[in-house]
């Protein structure tokens, strides 16, 4: 079986750093300040797995650096520091290895508040293992919070909680369990989705990559996808054109196995061609969800672009010539000459149950205009938003709605993905 041992020797031995969890740094040591010192340094010909030991036996230690026989300007040296190295302190050696207790069960910068209904005891504390089994040996404990330096007026504090209640950021703190088992299911609130600020429910997320954590347990979330709204369809001196269908709508349940990295890739709405002897109508971007490894997990299709005439397809159809856009899932309207775009039929109200904490509301298609030379189609409705938690209750979007059949506004607008923890 290979062991952390034998990685961290063939680290030495290939220069492979990337193989060392974060909370070990090959080749780096913690500023050496007599006064961070907790116990004079001592020579120890053992490994640095023992010196690792005997900082995470003491609650005055945070973090430790370790030289090897082959160290520059020590040799087979162990320093116990008091303050936790971060990482912008570390500085390059040879032959060393600094690190902290690597705990995975916790997660970086997160606490929540507390009342007189989860509150236990307060104490100072250097150590994560100390606060860990501190709360161990107390029945009614089920998490604590550790504070570092630089962490306000609660630094150097272990906190205990028997319950978690909203998550709060802070900076050079983690919060845990008392036990860490990566076979169960996680309870309430021991997933974050570390947005700015965290949240351990609901969230809208955008372009890039989104971390979510659990500590150690594992967790699901319900996932809505809105693809971007397609173009309305018209040529720069007529304006009587089909309106674009909204963004498809996709659905799914995601698994968070400890801690991963989403890479979200939002649809754009459709954007018109270059203004030369006509405007191209473009169907919307397609909104997408991936794992770390570029798996992608769900996607949702743009809706399609107007055309001359007749509405796009889409989550709503857009509206023919003349006539309004369609909403929940319905078709464009038509006029007496040209088609709505086709809807999907699905009603957003069916997946109301999966987001506890996010109202979904279809939007309204956009009204088309009948009159005259003018006359264009509206684009389809997509969705909005409501944060029911929110004071005062907060509205987003629409998302994924389709442009109108009219150069003043054909654009389609972008979609959105809506992650909220099961």
């Amino acid at each position: 079986m290979i062991t952390l041992k034998a990685i961290i020797v063939s680290c030495f031995l290939f220069g492979f750093a990337f193989c060392i969890p974060d909370c070990m740094k090959v080749n780096k040591t913690c500023p050496l300040d007599s006064s961070n010192f907790v116990l004079p340094p001592r020579e120890q010909t053992e490994d640095w797995e023992k010196c690792r030991d005997l900082c995470n036996n003491r609650i005055d230690c945070s973090s430790f650096t370790f030289y090897g026989q082959n160290g520059i300007p020590f040799q087979n040296m162990c320093f116990l520091l008091r303050e936790q190295c971060q990482d912008n302190d570390l500085v390059e050696c040879d032959s060393c290895v600094s690190g902290y207790e690597c705990n995975t069960c916790s997660i970086a910068n997160v606490e929540y508040s507390m009342n007189g209904q989860n509150f236990i005891s307060m104490f100072s504390s250097y150590n994560e293992s100390h606060c860990r089994s501190s709360c161990q040996e107390i029945s009614e404990c089920s998490y604590y919070t550790i504070y570092y330096k630089t962490s306000g007026v609660t630094s150097h504090t272990c906190i205990l909680l028997s319950k978690l209640s909203e998550v709060l950021p802070c900076e050079n703190c983690r919060t845990g369990p008392k036990t860490c088992d990566f076979s169960r299911q996680c309870k309430r609130n021991e997933a974050v989705i570390k947005t700015s600020p965290p949240r351990t429910y609901a969230v809208i997320l955008t372009n890039g990559t989104q971390k979510v954590e659990t500590m150690g347990c594992t967790a699901k979330a319900n996932v809505l996808l809105v693809g971007g709204g397609g173009t309305g369809g018209y040529i720069v001196s007529t304006y009587n054109h089909g309106g674009g269908g909204s963004g498809y709508i996709n659905h799914g349940t995601v698994l968070i196995p400890y801690s991963v990295g989403f890479h979200i890739q939002i649809g754009q709405g459709g954007v018109p061609g270059q203004i030369t002897s006509n405007y191209s109508p473009l169907a919307g971007q397609p909104t997408s969800i991936s794992n770390e490894t570029g798996t992608v997990l769900l996607t949702a299709q743009g809706g399609k672009e107007g055309d001359k005439w007749t509405g796009g397809d889409g989550y709503s159809g857009g509206g023919g010539d003349k006539a309004n856009g369609g909403m929940d899932g319905g078709n464009g309207g038509s006029s007496s000459s040209y088609s709505g775009g086709i809807g999907s039929g699905f009603n957003i109200s069916s997946v109301q149950h999966l987001f506890g904490h996010l109202q979904l509301l279809p939007a309204k298609g956009n009204p088309g205009c009948p009159k005259g030379s003018s006359d264009f189609g509206g684009g389809g409705g997509g969705i909005q938003v409501e944060e029911v938690d929110a004071v005062p209750l907060l509205t987003y979007g629409p998302y994924g709605q389709g442009g109108d059949g009219y150069k003043g506004n054909s654009f389609g607008l972008q979609g959105v993905i809506l992650m909220e923890i099961k």
